[in-house]
Protein backbone atom coordinates (compact mmCIF):
# COMPACT_ATOMS: atom_id res chain seq x y z
CA UNK A 1 0.00 0.00 0.00
CA UNK A 2 1.04 3.80 -1.29
CA UNK A 3 1.66 6.21 1.49
CA UNK A 4 -1.60 8.59 1.14
CA UNK A 5 -0.52 11.29 2.59
CA UNK A 6 -4.21 12.95 2.39
CA UNK A 7 -4.85 10.87 4.84
CA UNK A 8 -1.82 11.46 6.69
CA UNK A 9 -2.89 15.03 6.87
CA UNK A 10 -5.97 14.70 8.21
CA UNK A 11 -5.27 11.83 11.13
CA UNK A 12 -2.67 14.69 11.94
CA UNK A 13 -4.87 17.53 12.16
CA UNK A 14 -7.71 15.14 14.20
CA UNK A 15 -4.81 13.68 16.51
CA UNK A 16 -3.58 17.73 17.28
CA UNK A 17 -7.45 19.13 17.71
CA UNK A 18 -7.46 16.03 20.69
CA UNK A 19 -4.24 16.14 21.73
CA UNK A 20 -5.58 20.28 22.81
CA UNK A 21 -8.51 19.10 24.33
CA UNK A 22 -6.54 16.42 26.83
CA UNK A 23 -2.92 16.45 26.07
CA UNK A 24 -2.36 13.99 28.68
CA UNK A 25 -4.86 11.72 27.57
CA UNK A 26 -3.39 11.34 24.05
CA UNK A 27 -0.31 11.25 25.51
CA UNK A 28 -1.10 7.75 27.35
CA UNK A 29 -2.63 6.36 24.36
CA UNK A 30 0.43 7.20 21.96
CA UNK A 31 2.74 5.83 24.30
CA UNK A 32 1.06 2.93 25.25
CA UNK A 33 1.74 -0.53 23.46
CA UNK A 34 -0.62 -4.02 24.07
CA UNK A 35 0.65 -7.45 22.96
CA UNK A 36 -0.56 -8.91 19.97
CA UNK A 37 -0.29 -11.91 17.95
CA UNK A 38 1.82 -12.61 14.52
CA UNK A 39 -1.12 -12.36 12.66
CA UNK A 40 -0.75 -8.48 13.65
CA UNK A 41 2.75 -8.12 13.17
CA UNK A 42 2.87 -9.66 9.48
CA UNK A 43 0.40 -7.04 8.44
CA UNK A 44 1.57 -5.56 5.30
CA UNK A 45 1.27 -1.99 7.02
CA UNK A 46 0.26 -1.87 10.49
CA UNK A 47 3.47 -1.17 12.91
CA UNK A 48 4.75 -3.50 15.09
CA UNK A 49 7.57 -3.75 17.50
CA UNK A 50 9.34 -7.42 18.47
CA UNK A 51 10.54 -7.41 22.37
CA UNK A 52 10.82 -9.72 24.99
CA UNK A 53 10.14 -12.65 22.70
CA UNK A 54 6.26 -10.88 21.82
CA UNK A 55 4.89 -9.04 19.72
CA UNK A 56 3.49 -5.69 21.04
CA UNK A 57 1.41 -2.77 18.75
CA UNK A 58 0.30 1.34 19.86
CA UNK A 59 -2.14 4.25 18.33
CA UNK A 60 0.19 5.37 16.28
CA UNK A 61 1.39 2.05 14.32
CA UNK A 62 -2.27 1.21 13.72
CA UNK A 63 -3.00 4.55 12.47
CA UNK A 64 0.23 4.70 10.47
CA UNK A 65 -0.97 1.15 9.18
CA UNK A 66 -3.93 2.86 8.27
CA UNK A 67 -2.09 5.67 6.21
CA UNK A 68 -0.15 3.13 4.55
CA UNK A 69 4.43 2.79 4.73
CA UNK A 70 6.80 4.16 2.56
CA UNK A 71 8.09 1.07 0.50
CA UNK A 72 11.44 2.79 -0.33
CA UNK A 73 13.85 5.57 0.90
CA UNK A 74 15.00 6.62 4.24
CA UNK A 75 11.45 6.31 5.42
CA UNK A 76 11.10 2.60 4.05
CA UNK A 77 9.02 0.50 6.07
CA UNK A 78 7.47 3.17 8.71
CA UNK A 79 4.75 5.86 7.74
CA UNK A 80 4.05 9.06 7.31
CA UNK A 81 2.59 10.08 10.89
CA UNK A 82 4.89 10.91 13.85
CA UNK A 83 4.14 12.31 17.24
CA UNK A 84 6.54 14.68 18.43
CA UNK A 85 7.66 14.52 22.16
CA UNK A 86 9.98 17.31 24.12
CA UNK A 87 12.15 16.46 27.32
CA UNK A 88 11.00 17.82 30.27
CA UNK A 89 12.74 17.33 33.18
CA UNK A 90 13.40 13.51 33.70
CA UNK A 91 10.31 12.67 31.40
CA UNK A 92 8.88 13.23 27.70
CA UNK A 93 5.62 16.00 27.12
CA UNK A 94 3.94 15.45 23.85
CA UNK A 95 3.71 18.44 21.82
CA UNK A 96 2.17 17.26 18.61
CA UNK A 97 1.70 15.55 15.39
CA UNK A 98 3.12 15.96 11.78
CA UNK A 99 3.34 14.12 8.58
CA UNK A 100 6.97 13.37 7.96
CA UNK A 101 7.58 12.93 3.82
CA UNK A 102 10.19 10.56 2.33
CA UNK A 103 13.23 13.05 1.67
Amino acid sequence: MMVDLELAQTVVDYMNDLSKRDRQAVAALISNRVPCNQDISNHPTCQVVQQCGGFSVGLLGILNGLCGIYNDGPRKGYGPVAAEFDSVGEGRELVGFRVLRNE
